[in-house]
């Protein structure tokens, strides 16, 4: 048997008699798929080119440390966002 992907192996977990996914969602979850794998290979490769040593663990322990720290200045963002609101709708001066 062939090797897995993550995506398929996802569908056939999911998929059953009650649940039908719809080819579209299947095939885009696939291309997004590939499309990871080709920048994965891409940043592998990169990194040889440069005589940099890079392991695949550290690589994605940064990427999950770069989309939180994203998380977080949305949250911040909306946080200030949502405070000049409730101050211009109150009528008072933000002095920050």
């Amino acid at each position: 048997m062939a090797q897995q992907t993550a995506v398929e192996w996802l569908i056939q977990i999911v998929s059953g008699p009650l649940i039908k996914i719809p080819q579209d969602v299947i095939d885009k979850a696939k291309q997004i798929e590939k499309e990871q794998r080709i920048k994965d290979y891409n940043v592998g490769y990169t990194d040889a080119q440069c005589n940099h040593i890079n392991d695949a663990e550290n690589y994605v322990n940064e990427i999950e440390y770069l989309r939180a720290r994203i998380d977080d200045i949305d949250d911040e963002i909306k946080h200030r966002e949502d405070k000049i609101a409730d101050l211009l709708i109150n009528g008072e001066t933000y002095n920050k």
